[in-house]
């Protein structure tokens, strides 16, 4: 098959830009009156099957069809039916993330060990209310790093092992079984500001939402969507579709509940209030969505359609082309203050998850164990570097 052009992907980017605005305003409004399939004529067929498949938003758009916002007759032959299945592919595998989940809920309970659950189960709770809607690739909780050697030990009794190096801010444990990672999130992003503080709030706020008769404790709603913010920004924006979806579909359906001044205090202190203004912006912009005005955060135009137009770019090439991230991180800090201070928390993870990565049985030996574990990270990245050329 000959490849996709720039241009080509970027009419299927838009396509699906406006299926998610069909989804929202539905979801929003069952009333709302829409009609996508006018824009199939001007598609590559073959390029958006694969961006919905890239995007993450196949079930979504069986979702379009099945309540007729899509026209079936206007479908590319063998559409509607890969839709569907990936529909009910996501029903199973979010089934068997939920049933780990809780599994771990049930642990956690048993020795007294305090998570709060992140981004997939809340979003679904939150946004979708289809378990078959949204799917969910990771099981991601925020713990304390003390918490990390007993969620280890629970994570292994649940049929995970140990994956890959501790990073700053999370540990990852591997489900050969379900092909999945439960990610331990020790810390915030590196890049958030006033990180005690933010994780001070969030223990002490912490909710709780219900889904498939299972309650579990998630983040204040303002703290959520920080947090998602910063995921997507952690990711430089190089993300599917489905976490602008997220992003987009939280700030208006919740916009009655939505603690403004709140929202607005988090996103200052934790240093993403540009970030929040352009991502908002861009997304109200090419979806033409009603969200709430935040004329507090208002930045010059120029620097708004600069991100919108590297976001579009990020978009329309997901799943298309490599993105090299090997030490790109590092780049970005500025200053050699600032690259240094990273360089450290990156060779050098807390001890307890070290412990935790290397079955180390004190703090003692994770300290003597450092050396080596130096040695592995540099392993690591020198094949990512010969990887990436």
């Amino acid at each position: 098959m000959p490849k996709s052009t720039q241009s080509e992907r970027e009419v299927c980017l838009r396509w699906l830009l406006y299926a998610c605005r069909t989804w929202i305003l539905h979801k929003d409004n069952p009333g709302t009156e829409t009609n996508s399939s006018l824009i199939f004529q001007e598609t590559n067929r073959d390029v958006l099957k694969k961006m919905a498949h890239f995007h993450n938003l196949e079930p979504l758009l069986h979702d379009l069809v099945k309540s007729q916002k899509l026209v079936e007759e206007e479908l590319p032959e063998g559409l509607k039916e890969k839709w569907e299945e990936a529909y009910f592919s996501t029903v199973i595998r979010n089934t068997e993330i939920l049933e780990l989940l809780s599994q771990l809920l049930v642990e956690c309970k048993k020795k007294n060990i305090r998570i709060i659950v992140l981004k997939g189960p809340s979003v679904i709770a939150d946004i979708y209310g289809d378990i078959g809607l949204r799917p969910m690739a990771d099981l991601d909780v925020l713990c304390r790093k003390q918490d990390l050697l007993a969620l280890r030990d629970i994570a292994y009794s649940l049929g995970y092992t140990k994956s890959g190096q501790p990073y700053l801010h999370q540990l990852d444990f591997y489900h050969e079984k379900f092909d999945t990672l439960i990610e331990l999130h020790f810390n915030l992003f590196h890049f958030v500001k006033n990180k005690k503080l933010f994780l001070q709030m969030v223990w002490e706020e912490k909710t709780e939402l219900s889904f498939e008769n299972l309650s579990f404790p998630v983040l204040p709603l303002e703290h959520r969507i920080v947090f998602e913010l910063a995921h997507c920004r952690f990711h430089r924006y190089n993300i599917a579709l489905k976490h602008l979806l997220d992003f987009a579909a939280r700030l208006l359906f919740l916009r009655n509940t939505i603690q403004k001044k709140k929202l607005l205090s988090l996103l200052s202190q934790s240093g993403l209030s540009e970030d929040f203004f352009l991502l908002s912006r861009t997304l109200k912009n090419l979806m033409d969505l009603p969200f709430p005005e935040y004329p507090e955060l208002e930045r010059p135009i120029k620097e708004a359609d600069s991100f919108k137009n590297n976001l579009l770019d990020l978009s329309s090439s997901f799943g298309f082309t490599i993105n090299r991230r090997t030490g790109a991180e590092f780049k970005q800090q500025e200053g050699m203050i600032k690259k240094l201070i990273f360089a450290r928390k990156r060779l050098f993870p807390p001890l307890k998850a070290l412990q935790a990565t290397y079955n180390l049985s004190s703090p003692l030996k994770a300290v003597f164990f450092t050396p080596i574990h130096l040695g592995k990270l540099c392993g690591d990245f020198r094949k990512k570097i010969k990887a990436d050329f």
